[in-house]
């Protein structure tokens, strides 16, 4: 699924290219105006339950919108 520059989604916080056939499963931060897969989320879930989100900022903030 292309974006308007013709380049694929690409997840914030796995740096990766979201495949078509998963971004069903993706998730749209509009604080960053970016896409977290679902690798990403459960990434951000795990990092939340552990304590260790607080070491990255962006991952707080998206955290934040989302909950």
């Amino acid at each position: 699924m292309p974006d308007l520059f013709g380049d694929p989604y690409w997840c914030w916080v796995t740096g990766e290219n979201i495949p078509e056939d998963e971004m069903k499963n993706a998730r749209f931060t509009s604080g960053w105006d970016c896409w977290v897969s679902k690798e990403g989320q459960e990434i951000l879930e795990k990092s939340n339950k552990n304590g260790t989100i607080n070491k990255n900022p962006e991952w707080v903030f998206i955290w934040k919108e989302w909950n």
